[in-house]
């Protein structure tokens, strides 16, 4: 006896500005089938150089109980919504985004033993564990009408270490600790490590103590945000820009060990501030690359920062740098 031949596609035919999907499913047999249930999932993978993620976004029914009639296609018409969705198709330097509609189709279990599945069980992602048969198809989630928001707030910069003035401490303290040891051993090789660091990070705390602390405010401004710098009296730094960027972030931790990846995906314009007062305000824009906003899903990252530089009068460059949220603020149109 034959098998019956029984076959399907997934369809989207619509995906708006309203976050809402529309598609249909084509199925077609060679003989009569009952369906008992066709369901409907959508799932946002994450992909890239560290290990897959998939997540759960939404479910719904597409179909009852129905006969399939020999040799006739039928298309089973279905939509959902995704208004809370907190990210939209992205495609990254280093990970993308992507959103999956899957239809999983139920055969009353009088006539499962009766398709065709010997191609099935050579695909296993054909087959479910519960011997329904599934089908999908990739979509764009459109984020054309979303904004970007500000989280007012009020945060301390950090100072970041100067490489070149570690490299020259490094150096000046390897050599005097070098001429002062009696041997070459491990023991004081290792302890000459530690001194090493513990210059370098004495250094970073009287630097940072020396120019004084500074804070950054942050406002909304219609469709651009407000940054205030407050700086102390003695902040000393000649040449002071401001500016953000967007990193991406990957921890891989696939393997023995974990490696993680930074990327930077927008920096702003660099604007200049004035060095003699304390309190600056400056205006940014936001990036028109959409879907770029704060974002922390797993071992996967997107952030903003904020970062303050000047020139010491030895003519070393120093940067403070913060965090900052920035929100999606998405706009769904009235039907």
């Amino acid at each position: 006896m034959s098998k019956v031949a029984l076959e399907r596609d997934i369809i989207i035919e619509e995906s708006d500005n309203n976050y809402r999907v529309r598609g249909y499913v084509s199925i077609s047999c060679s003989e009569i089938v009952d369906v008992e249930l066709i369901e409907g999932f959508v799932y946002l993978e994450v992909r890239g150089r560290m290990a897959s993620q998939k997540h759960h976004v939404v479910s719904f029914t597409i179909s009852d109980k129905k006969r399939l009639q020999t040799a006739e296609t039928y298309k089973f018409p279905f939509s959902f919504e995704m208004h809370d969705l907190d990210i939209g198709t992205y495609k990254g330097k280093n990970v993308n985004f992507t959103y999956k509609c899957e239809a999983k189709i139920h055969i009353e279990d009088d006539d499962i033993d009766k398709i065709d599945r010997s191609f099935f069980s050579k695909v296993k992602s054909f087959v479910t564990s519960d011997d329904s048969l599934k089908v999908s198809t990739y979509f764009h989630v459109d984020d054309s009408l979303s904004t970007y928001q500000i989280e007012e707030t009020t945060t301390s910069l950090d100072f970041k270490t100067n490489f070149l003035m570690s490299f020259i401490a490094s150096l000046l303290t390897g050599g005097i600790y070098a001429f002062l040891i009696p041997e070459f051993n491990a023991p004081y090789m290792v302890f000459g490590v530690f001194l090493i660091i513990a210059v370098i990070i004495s250094i970073k705390l009287l630097v940072g103590n020396a120019l004084g602390e500074v804070t950054m405010e942050t406002l909304r401004d219609e469709d651009a945000f407000l940054c205030t710098i407050k700086k102390t009296k003695k902040f000393s730094l000649v040449n002071q820009y401001l500016y953000y960027q967007i990193i991406e972030k990957v921890v891989d931790d696939r393997g023995t060990s974990s490696s993680t990846v930074r990327s930077t995906i927008y920096t702003s314009k660099k604007e200049k501030i004035s060095t003699r007062n304390n309190d600056v305000q400056v205006k940014f824009s936001y990036p028109e690359i959409k879907n770029i906003h704060s974002n922390y899903l797993g071992d996967v990252s997107i952030y903003w920062v904020m970062n303050l530089k000047g020139t010491t009068y030895l003519g070393f460059i120093l940067k403070y740098q913060c965090e900052f949220t920035v929100r999606q603020r998405r706009q769904v149109l009235m039907s």
